[in-house]
């Protein structure tokens, strides 16, 4: 499935850098604990990711998802992060980048059709985005691709 795609996503959710703040912050009671590290079994996992992959032409509602769900809000956003490595925006964003990629190859389609296709609120917005997922914009995508000079691999290793 095109959602499947992975774009680096993986560990636990948590960097050195907050792993050490969590460590000076003092004892961790259970709860806290086991909410920091819970994760998505990996049925409800695919179920989220397929409530997120239903909304990629538009605003990602998590509390809606969360809500199908029978979850906490926070709770279904820490699980997620803790389950895939980003959180449900995130991995939304990145989600409905790939798409637009994709629909790069259809020259007919300009980038503001794209943008609009994908959910973006216009060209720019959508500009932006692009190059913060895969670190170059969308037209630089296009103009390699053309070139035959894209390499796949340079794009998931910026992600």
């Amino acid at each position: 499935m095109a959602h499947d795609i992975g774009l680096g996503e993986g560990g636990d959710g948590l960097n050195g850098f907050s792993f050490l703040l969590a460590r000076r912050s003092g004892p961790v009671s259970a709860s806290s604990r086991s909410m920091r590290m819970a994760t998505l079994p990996p049925a409800e996992l695919k179920r989220a990711q397929d409530l997120i992959f239903d909304q990629l032409h538009q605003p990602l509602e998590v509390a809606d998802i969360a809500a199908k769900l029978d979850m906490p809000l926070s709770r279904f956003s820490k699980a997620f992060k803790n389950s895939v490595g980003v959180g449900p925006y995130g991995w939304h964003l990145r989600r409905r980048v790939v798409r637009s990629a994709a629909l790069l190859y259809d020259e007919r389609l300009s980038l503001a059709e794209i943008a609009s296709e994908c959910g973006f609120t216009d060209q720019s917005h959508y500009t932006k985005a692009f190059r913060r997922v895969l670190g170059v914009t969308p037209g630089r995508w296009r103009r390699k691709m053309r070139e035959g000079t894209l390499r796949i691999g340079d794009a998931l290793r910026t992600s």
